[in-house]
């Protein structure tokens, strides 16, 4: 007489170990695919508020005059805010020209960095929010170049930081 085996404890506890590591394997990979996902969200999120900032600067200067800096003649120093003059434009979008046939500019306007943001303090328009540790430096290094030193730092997803330090140089049109 053959008798009929069935499973006996210690297969089950086999098995039950062998799920549960490959149960865990499983989890453990996608934690950190959801965490790697979220860092480089927030670098990408990061990068295009950056990259905002400065198309919003770069129409800024193209439009105005730059006021202060304006020391780029002997030893520039970095000053972390600027000092615009808008070109004064008619109804038509035409310049408008004083009585020598120069442009007129209008009453001037500062970019500052303060609260961990970029801003235009008069409309309190944020440019770019830089975080706890971020900072902003303004070089002239000729007439009609301005170098943005940009330190950005930012603790995202499950406390760890992202940062950039980013350098950009603009044309000064209306000097």
């Amino acid at each position: 007489m053959r008798r009929s085996r069935g499973t006996t404890l210690l297969e089950l506890v086999v098995v039950g170990s062998l799920f549960l590591a490959v149960a865990a394997a499983l989890w453990m990979i996608r934690d950190a695919t959801v965490t790697v996902e979220h860092n480089l969200s927030s670098k990408v999120d990061l990068d295009r508020e950056i990259f905002a900032a400065v198309r919003h600067l770069d129409a800024c200067l193209r439009e105005c005059r730059l006021v202060q800096p304006s020391d780029w003649y002997s030893h520039p120093q970095p000053v972390t805010s600027l000092e615009l003059q808008p070109l004064r434009v008619d109804s038509d979008g035409q310049p408008v020209l004083t009585a020598q046939g120069t442009p007129a500019f209008g009453t001037a306007y500062t970019i500052v960095f303060q609260n961990e943001e970029l801003v235009r303090p008069g409309i309190r328009r944020r440019l770019a929010r830089l975080g706890h540790n971020g900072r902003v430096s303004f070089l002239r290094t000729s007439q009609s170049l301005l170098e943005m030193n940009l330190q950005v730092e930012k603790t995202v997803f499950r406390e760890q930081t992202t940062s950039r330090q980013l350098t950009f140089k603009f044309s000064l049109f209306n000097q």
